[in-house]
């Protein structure tokens, strides 16, 4: 017997810190008081020993903590993929 192909989605993480991280103390940015992340994961399993994600991540401050280009911002967003197999 053969596995169809699963399609799972799940959406998580709201995180929230009092100070940035190390690599976001430079002196152009200021300091944050608060942050924040939320991110959607889609997950796809189209064989029994490969696994396929697709992730989407949006981090929001308050202050700007992020870059931009070379510009300061207060968000960022990230999209990330990933296949797995699995032995």
């Amino acid at each position: 017997m053969q596995d169809s192909p699963q399609l799972a989605a799940g959406s998580f993480i709201d995180d929230h810190a009092d100070d940035p991280l190390p690599f976001m103390r430079h002196r152009q940015f200021e300091r944050a008081d608060h942050l924040s992340k939320d991110s959607s994961t889609l997950q796809y399993k189209s064989f029994p020993l490969l696994i396929m994600r697709a992730e989407f991540r949006y981090d929001k401050s308050d202050k700007n903590v992020f870059l931009y280009g070379s510009h300061p911002a207060n968000h960022q967003e990230t999209l990330s993929c990933q296949v797995a197999y699995i032995f």
